[in-house]
C-alpha cells in the first residue's frame, strides 16, 4: 500500500492512516491486491472462529478459566514499541502462543507513549539516548471502553498525598487482549501524566510509581472491566505489587485476617524469575517504601515491620533494601526460572529464603523458554511452506 513508508516505520496503522483517498481508490481497483487482501483477511476470520484449539482439545471445561498474566513490556510487533529488549520478547511470544494454542489468558502492561529510547552516537563518539513520541492513533490500540458505556475506561489509584488518574487502552492479539495502563490524563499534574512516558526511564521515584500503576493499578483495572482470573502470573518482580491490592480486596471480601489472605492469593499465583546477578533484580530504599506503602500497611491491618518483612534484605554493607523479588517469593506459590541452568542459579541465589531446607529442594523450579516460531521464522521460510504444504502448517508446527 506503500512500502517505502511501511520500511520506514513497520507500522500498518500509520501507513493506513497515512493513504489518501486516492490511493485507496487505486487499490480497490488492483484485482491482484484485491484477492490477496481477501485472502488474508478470510485466513484471519478462519483463525479466529477455529474451535479445535490445542488447549481445547487436551484441556475440555477448562476454556471458563482465565490467568492474568503481567509484565512490565511486551514484545509483540514494532508498531508498539512498549519493550526494550529479552523480557518484552519472552512476554510478546507468550501473548502471540496464547492465542494460537486458545489458552485463556489476558495480560497487562503499561502503554509508554515514548517507548524505550533509540541508541544513536554523536560526533564524539558518546551514547545520546533519543525518545519519540508515538501517540495512540498511530498504534494498533484503542480505548479500553467501560463495559456499561462508551466512555474509555480509567480509574484512580491512591498516591501520597494525592490522586493518579490512570487510563486503559486495548490490545488485540489473534485471540486475546492485553490490557495497558498510562497516567496521561488530562486531570493529572503534568509530573504524573509522565509517569508511564518512558520504559524504564526516570528516577527511583518514577519507578515505583509505574509499578504501583501495573500492579495495584493492574487489577483494578480487571475489576473494572468485569474480569476475574482464576490464576495470577507475574513476569519478573515489576508488576508483584498487584499481590497487595488482591490481598487487601480478599480481606475485605472474605473478612479474613492478612496472613490468611495473603495464603489465600498465594495460592494461585506462579513468579517467573529471569535476572540471574543481584543487581539486576528490583529494590527499593526503604524511606521510598515508607512514603508508598505505609498507609497500605495501616489499611492491610500489620505493622510497618511485618510488611517490610515481605520484600527486606540487606546488603554486604548491612544496609537494608526492599526487593521486589523477595516480595514476590514471599506472596506466591509457584516460582521458576527460565532454564535448567538458571532454575539451578536462582536456587542458590534465594536459598535464604528457605533456610531450612538444602539448597537443591527449594520450591523453585525452572520451565525453558519457548518462542512463538512464526514470529521467529524467516519470511523466505513461511512462504516455501505455504507453497508446498497445506494450510494447517502453522497449526502443525505451534
Amino acid at each position: 500500500m506503500d512500502e517505502q513508508l511501511w520500511q520506514k516505520t513497520r507500522n500498518p496503522v500509520k501507513v493506513l492512516n497515512s493513504l489518501s483517498e486516492g490511493r485507496l481508490e487505486e487499490l480497490s481497483q488492483d484485482k491482484d491486491f484485491v484477492q490477496q487482501l481477501n485472502q488474508i483477511s478470510g485466513e484471519l476470520e478462519q483463525y479466529l472462529e477455529q474451535l479445535n484449539t490445542w488447549f481445547n482439545g487436551e484441556h475440555t471445561g477448562l476454556n471458563k478459566e482465565l490467568v492474568a498474566y503481567f509484565s512490565a513490556e511486551y514484545g509483540i510487533h514494532e508498531s508498539l514499541p512498549i519493550y526494550s529488549g529479552g523480557l518484552g520478547v519472552l512476554s510478546g511470544d507468550h501473548v502471540k502462543s496464547a492465542s494460537d494454542l486458545g489458552v485463556p489468558m489476558v495480560f497487562v502492561g503499561l502503554f509508554y507513549e515514548n517507548g524505550y529510547f533509540l541508541q544513536k552516537i554523536d560526533e564524539q563518539g558518546q551514547q545520546v539516548d533519543e525518545y519519540e513520541i508515538h501517540p495512540p492513533k498511530d498504534l494498533p490500540i484503542k480505548k479500553a471502553l467501560s463495559p456499561n458505556s462508551q466512555e474509555q475506561l480509567s480509574f484512580t489509584l491512591d498516591f501520597p498525598e494525592r490522586e493518579v488518574h490512570v487510563n486503559v487502552w486495548e490490545a488485540t492479539i489473534g485471540r486475546v487482549k492485553a490490557y495497558l495502563l498510562d497516567s496521561n490524563h488530562p486531570k493529572n499534574s503534568e509530573e504524573d501524566k509522565r509517569i508511564t512516558a518512558r520504559l524504564y526511564g526516570g528516577d527511583r521515584e518514577m519507578r515505583i510509581s509505574q509499578e504501583i500503576i501495573l500492579g495495584i493499578g493492574g487489577v483494578k483495572a480487571l475489576e473494572k472491566l468485569q474480569l476475574t482470573p482464576t490464576a495470577f502470573h507475574m513476569n519478573e518482580g515489576h508488576s508483584g505489587f498487584f499481590q497487595i491490592e488482591r490481598i487487601r480486596q480478599t480481606m475485605e471480601r472474605e473478612k479474613l485476617s492478612f496472613e490468611e489472605a495473603k495464603i489465600r492469593c498465594a495460592s494461585n499465583c506462579v513468579f517467573t524469575t529471569h535476572t540471574p546477578v543481584p543487581a539486576g533484580n528490583e529494590v527499593f530504599e526503604l524511606p521510598l517504601m515508607h512514603k508508598y506503602f505505609y498507609a497500605r500497611a495501616k489499611e492491610l491491618g500489620i505493622s510497618w515491620h511485618r510488611f517490610l518483612d515481605l520484600g527486606l534484605v540487606s546488603h554486604k554493607t548491612d544496609y537494608k533494601y526492599f526487593s521486589l523479588t523477595v516480595f514476590a517469593l514471599n506472596v506466591s506459590r509457584f516460582f521458576n526460572g527460565v532454564s535448567e541452568l538458571h532454575g539451578r542459579i536462582e536456587k542458590k541465589m534465594w536459598r535464604g529464603q528457605w533456610p531450612e531446607i538444602p539448597e537443591a529442594m527449594n520450591p523453585i523450579t525452572h520451565i525453558t523458554n519457548g518462542i512463538h516460531v512464526q514470529t521467529w521464522m524467516a519470511l523466505e521460510t513461511k512462504q516455501l511452506l505455504s507453497e508446498h504444504l497445506d494450510n494447517d502448517w502453522r497449526e502443525k508446527i505451534t
